[in-house]
């Protein structure tokens, strides 16, 4: 086993343990901002000595960063909201994650250590997913400390993991393995109907919506015939509403729900500070919750439930507030534009299974960020780099097999 490929697998397991165990070990509650630096410092390495480069697209993902960086520390100046140095520097590590993993990982990784790791793991991703099944229909009946929330009557299964979103992504980084090397048709639609199970039981809105996505793209993809598709996206996009529509009605549409105020206040934010927005660890993000900012006394949230200095759990409860108001309109152009040129590469990618696959998981980012800072979480990490291993592996396709 070469050392990149000790190396990739070291930072999955650890990565791993990260998210199991950081509401347990604050010690490790940082892992995954030490892990961004530790990419940035080993990819400029690789950059200076051992003339690696940058794929110009990738570039471009890495100029896109550097811009709503500069953007959010213009900001920081211009709108002189009481922020410590550190705050904010903590604050650009937890955006950045998106883009250095997108961009390092491309850098650091190629075809031959993504393909012999994927080979390598195939058997315990087996393992693990007839055990979670197995494991979340005991769950329905016996309560052996892997419950998740309640919906429908039945209690939602979590396996190991704290919170539904971690274990979703979790699963998909397992079935990535699985989807794109089960060669075997057989083998391949039983492992994908135990993995829909284990998703459609962990109750939760958008890791529900998961199957029903991944059936929509593979109708777009595999069926030829305009009105069979537009048939079965018909039927798959009504089930997603009715999945959806307590999340709807619940936090989005409800004046006094958190995720609505944060929307809300994300665009008074974005008007005020024009054009550029308020600036990192100012508002929507981890650090604004925990440092608490000034705007939110400023907004009054200082006497509302979750929301307030002792009990912040639902500041940092979506992503796309975040975006608006700390880099304003600008800024938010310009990120729409980068998820944009990451659904396009998405639809560039040559294998069927990889296009499969990496546009399923990049919808599940896109939708989850509504209701989660996912993306600026540990789960949100390893979910992407395994992302950029599909971008990996279907280039590797194209040069060694296709």
């Amino acid at each position: 086993m070469k050392l990149k490929q000790v190396f990739a697998m070291l930072i999955m397991i650890l990565l791993t343990a990260s998210i199991i165990l950081e509401n347990k070990l604050p010690m490790v509650k940082y892992f995954d901002e030490v892990l961004t630096l530790g990419f940035i410092v080993v990819t400029f390495v690789s950059l200076l000595f051992k003339k690696t480069k940058i794929p110009r697209e990738d570039g471009m993902v890495f100029l896109g960063w550097l811009i709503l960086v500069a953007i959010g520390v213009l900001s920081n100046l211009t709108s002189k909201i009481d922020r410590k140095a550190f705050d904010i520097v903590l604050d650009i590590l937890s955006f950045s994650k998106l883009f250095v993993f997108i961009a390092c990982t491309k850098c650091l990784f190629q075809y031959e250590t993504v393909n012999k790791m994927f080979d390598s793991s195939v058997k315990l991703c087996k393992i693990l997913t007839v055990v979670m099944f197995i494991l979340s229909i005991a769950n329905i009946f016996f309560n052996f400390g892997m419950r998740g929330q309640k919906r429908f009557g039945i209690y939602g299964f979590n396996f190991v993991f704290e919170y539904a979103h971690e274990f979703t992504v979790f699963v998909l980084c397992i079935y990535i393995i699985l989807f794109l090397k089960l060669k075997k048709k057989k083998q391949r639609r039983i492992y994908s109907l135990m993995i829909c199970f284990i998703l459609l039981i962990t109750l939760k809105g958008p890791s529900m919506l998961i199957p029903f996505v991944f059936l929509g793209v593979r109708a777009m993809i595999k069926y030829k015939d305009k009105l069979k598709v537009l048939l079965i996206l018909a039927i798959l996009l009504s089930l997603c509403i009715w999945i959806s529509r307590y999340q709807i009605v619940t936090y989005l549409t409800n004046v006094n729900a958190p995720r609505y105020i944060l929307f809300k206040h994300g665009f008074i934010t974005a008007t005020h500070y024009l054009p550029f927005g308020s600036g990192f660890g100012t508002y929507g993000s981890s650090v604004a919750a925990s440092s608490y900012s000034p705007l939110y006394e400023q907004y009054g949230f200082t006497s509302l439930y979750g929301m307030n200095p002792e009990d912040y759990q639902f500041l940092n409860d979506t992503y796309y507030p975040m975006i608006i108001g700390q880099f304003g309109f600008f800024g938010t152009a310009l990120m729409f534009g980068i998820f944009v040129f990451f659904i396009t590469k998405c639809l560039k990618c040559h294998d069927k299974s990889c296009k499969i696959i990496a546009i399923t998981i990049l919808t599940y980012f896109i939708i989850h960020s509504v209701g989660s800072a996912i993306l600026t979480s540990s789960a949100g990490v390893l979910g992407i780099i395994f992302l950029s291993f599909i971008w990996i592996y279907d280039k590797g396709r194209v040069r060694n097999e296709i």
